[in-house]
């Protein structure tokens, strides 16, 4: 292993050109597929369905619903 990153370390350094086309090259790829990626905080994308979390966390929702829950505090918050 430390052979082969001996000589592509040797190559790059003779052929810088050739180098930084190849890391652009991965950086325009590992780019493209960045931007499909679809950002996402539902709950069977953290835990496996077939999970008893998941389960338990589908129980929660059927008895309580899915919505956000605000809470306004009034008073002194330091005690």
């Amino acid at each position: 292993m430390r052979n082969l990153l001996a000589r592509i370390a040797g190559r790059a350094v003779e052929q810088p050109a050739l180098a930084i086309a190849l890391t652009l090259l991965v950086v325009l790829v590992a780019g493209a597929g960045a931007l499909r990626l679809q950002p996402s905080a539902a709950t069977d994308s953290l835990v496996d369905s077939g999970s008893e979390a998941f389960a338990d966390t589908e129980r929660f929702k059927d008895e309580f619903g899915e919505d956000p829950v605000a809470v306004l505090v009034r008073g002194d918050l330091q005690r």
